[in-house]
């Protein structure tokens, strides 16, 4: 089998992409359009990736991921960020009710915090309305929140839209220091969110801003400030204790969520404080539609599947290495940046289950932008550069809720924008697939070397009806079953990361040598010593 896709793979790469039999290489489901053909696939192309991923018995690795199996070998878990949208017990095997009991359990104590923060009697030490949320956090519980609530802003309803809310999550301290310098200590209330309560960045970041409410409130005792002024969200309820946050503010979530798939745990907190709790439940029901879907759906029309299979075949077999996520939408500008931890996080592998050394590519590296920005930054890189890049496209064809929102005396005008934003991302899409060379030789540019578009570079279209919280909720979970199903075919634990730890240790050996001169460590390399010696200096 991946004789024969390599052969094929041969004979594209030689052709134009408007020379290759795939215009019915699309997908619908719901009010998702997902069009693959601009892609180097053709039927029989499809049909040889579709038989190699029966052979690899798919269908099996899904419902293993829809158990209670622990899929995450290499750190002895199962994976449940699914049974986080799972809608109700009934359809929850016996071996995990009492995991789901407990996620019913929080979020009913979350939705009781909330409403006491919509209704203004979260009151801070001298009683004054919290009406200012600071979530710290990195990561996963950063950037998943982060993501959603810029996405959803207009779904916000009216008894949150006085709140502010906030993310502090870079270790230098910076966005504290920006950020002490607008919000009122009185009203604000600190969201430490941490799966394990243990993270460097977060702890700094959240000690610190507790030494900060210290100074501001000399006559408070700390613990007074803790209850009043701080909320904790781990699955490490006795460390989130000791630090000193009082019982009944601090929410959970099951160690086997892990922080990149937490957007729909407790983790989520500021994100149903911004949109509320019947948005919230409506992205967890988009999620759980996802799923639905990614686990019935025949492997032909199966959208996270197909949608893997493409970018298999491009890393496998095409070596694309880099991927783009553009999507036309100033809503979702922070989708570039949750994706890359979607997926680097989870496939940056380069062993498989059994620890072996693997002998092809695994992730791709994933970057990008709003597309319309990215027309007047990286684009000239994309036409006409000399690396092969493969593309995402994602579009809303209708914003109603958007230009619902606006003043009155401009609704019209946003229709114009909404169209010409449309018009430009299928512009753009056709002519990397198509260069130069295709229907637009009416513009006469192939004569000049220096205005040759060469095309050929592969793209996927992700057209959904509106953005919703159910809407984003599928397309969350799309990727989300993308990248299991991707991890599943290269033969990796797509649930780890441990490649993020060492690098860690070690900087607890550098701080050292930055405090004291006599504790620098002569393991490190010379250049790293001597830098540490200049910094010192510095200093």
């Amino acid at each position: 089998m991946l004789n024969c896709l390599q052969e094929r793979a041969i004979e594209v790469k030689n052709k134009k992409l408007n020379s290759i039999e795939n215009q019915n290489n699309y997908l619908i489901y719901e009010n998702f359009y997902f069009d693959f053909s601009k892609q180097y696939i053709d039927k029989k192309i499809l049909a040889l990736l579709l038989n190699f991923v029966k052979n690899r018995d798919i269908k099996r690795s899904i419902s293993d991921l829809f158990s209670d199996k622990k899929i995450n070998t290499t750190e002895n878990r199962s994976a449940l960020h699914w049974l986080l949208r799972a809608p109700s017990l009934s359809e929850v095997s016996n071996g995990l009710k009492p995991i789901h009991r407990n996620i019913i359990d929080n979020v009913t104590s979350m939705s009781s915090l909330i409403k006491i923060i919509h209704d203004g009697a979260w009151l801070g030490v001298n009683n004054q309305v919290i009406d200012c949320i600071v979530n710290i956090g990195v990561g996963g519980s950063d950037l998943g929140p982060a993501m959603v609530i810029s996405a959803l802003k207009e779904f916000r309803p009216e008894n949150s839209s006085h709140i502010s809310i906030h993310f502090v999550a870079t270790m230098d301290g910076t966005d504290l220091l920006e950020l002490f310098k607008t919000i009122d200590p009185a009203k604000t209330l600190f969201v430490y969110a941490s799966k394990s309560f243990s993270t460097l960045d977060t702890q700094s970041n959240a000690s610190t801003a507790l030494e900060w409410m210290k100074s501001k409130f000399p006559g408070s005792a700390v613990s007074n400030i803790l209850e009043k002024h701080f909320i904790g969200i781990t699955s490490k309820p006795d460390k989130a204790e000791n630090w000193g946050i009082p019982t009944k503010h601090i929410l959970t979530f099951d160690e086997s969520i892990g922080g990149r798939y937490s957007l729909w745990s407790t983790i989520g907190f500021s994100i149903a404080v911004a949109i509320g709790m019947e948005n919230f439940n409506a992205l967890l029901s988009g999620a759980n539609s996802m799923d639905e879907h990614f686990q019935n759906a025949p492997l032909e029309t199966n959208l996270p599947l197909i949608m893997a299979l493409v970018n298999f075949w491009n890393v496998r077999f095409l070596n694309f290495q880099s991927q783009l996520i553009l999507p036309y939408d100033g809503r979702l500008k922070l989708l570039p940046a949750y994706l890359q931890q979607l997926e680097m996080e989870s496939n940056g592998k380069s062993v498989n289950h059994k620890g072996e050394l693997l002998k092809y590519n695994t992730s791709p590296i994933l970057w990008g932008d709003v597309g319309t920005k990215g027309q007047h930054a990286f684009y000239q890189l994309l036409h006409q550069g000399t690396h092969a890049v493969m593309c995402d496209f994602i579009v809303f064809a209708d914003s109603e809720q958007q230009i619902l929102t606006a003043d009155k005396s401009v609704q019209a005008r946003f229709k114009y924008h909404k169209k010409i934003n449309i018009a430009n991302c299928l512009a753009q899409a056709e002519l990397l697939a198509f260069g130069s060379n295709s229907a637009f030789k009416k513009f006469n540019l192939e004569s000049n070397p220096h205005k040759i578009y060469s095309g050929g570079k592969p793209s996927n279209m992700i057209l959904i009806k509106e953005l919703t919280p159910y809407s984003l909720g599928q397309l969350v979970s799309l990727y989300e079953h993308k990248v299991f199903t991707l991890a599943a075919l290269w033969d990796i634990n797509p649930f780890d990361q441990w490649g993020v730890e060492l690098g860690k240790k070690i900087a607890d050996t550098t701080y050292l040598g930055l405090e004291d001169d006599n504790a620098l460590c002569q393991e490190l390399s010379d250049g790293t010593l001597r830098l540490m010696k200049q910094i010192n200096n510095f200093q």
